[in-house]
């Protein structure tokens, strides 16, 4: 609903998602970490997005300091993917776990946008180390 009738949804996990029954809603099998995702992503899409949402989370090994940099490592693939699929002006929201490479991360990530933020959502534990790197305002010439 809040997609709105001109809007369009696509989902990508490394696992089938259920079938959604609203025409303006697509999902497909990949791996965002592998270079032909987003041609595969473009070629579901019927125009740039608007969005870009990764919730995207590694497989938790215990090791905090490698669950980190695989995080890191989701996260630099889905500002990959902003650059290729997200419209100028377009927003995005990606779910980081914290640590020693969030700092240079964070420089990437706010490079892009006109407006970014650090979010830790009042619903997440206290104890989680999630958080949630938003960037409003996507500029495509900046690196």
């Amino acid at each position: 609903q809040r997609v709105g009738e001109g809007g369009f949804v696509l989902g990508v996990d490394l696992m089938p998602i259920r079938e959604l029954p609203f025409e303006n809603v697509k999902t497909i099998v990949a791996d965002i970490t592998h270079p032909d995702t987003a041609d595969l992503i473009l070629q579901n899409l019927p125009r740039k997005a608007d969005v870009l949402l990764s919730d995207a989370s590694p497989q938790i090994s215990g090791i905090w300091s490698v669950d980190h940099l695989r995080s890191v490592e989701l996260c630099r693939s889905a500002l990959g993917l902003c650059r290729r699929v997200l419209r100028e002006g377009g927003n995005a929201v990606l779910k980081l776990f914290q640590g020693g490479e969030q700092a240079p991360l964070w420089r990437e990530f706010s490079r892009q946008f006109e407006f970014s933020k650090i979010s830790k959502p009042s619903a997440s534990r206290s104890g989680s180390a999630e958080i949630y790197l938003v960037g409003k305002r996507f500029r495509s010439g900046q690196s």
